[in-house]
């Protein structure tokens, strides 16, 4: 009884600080204070990542349909 006590309250302690830092995050985040540079890289990165993804799962399906057609 003993391990499963000490090991609830560990687990109550960890859960308890979960978030904590968001949370005392208190200042309003303004349009200036974005990087737009980053994000646009980020978001062209992603939008590359997408279509090349696309091309490839499409390539892959048309190999498979042709192996079980076959």
């Amino acid at each position: 009884m003993g391990t499963a006590h000490r090991l609830d309250k560990r687990l109550k302690t960890i859960f308890s600080r979960q978030g904590t830092k968001m949370a005392a995050d208190k200042a309003p985040h303004t349009a200036t204070e974005m990087d737009y540079p980053a994000h646009e890289r980020n978001y062209s990165g992603f939008i590359r990542l997408l279509k090349v993804s696309i091309v490839v799962i499409g390539v892959i399906t048309a190999i498979v349909l042709l192996i079980i057609a076959n």
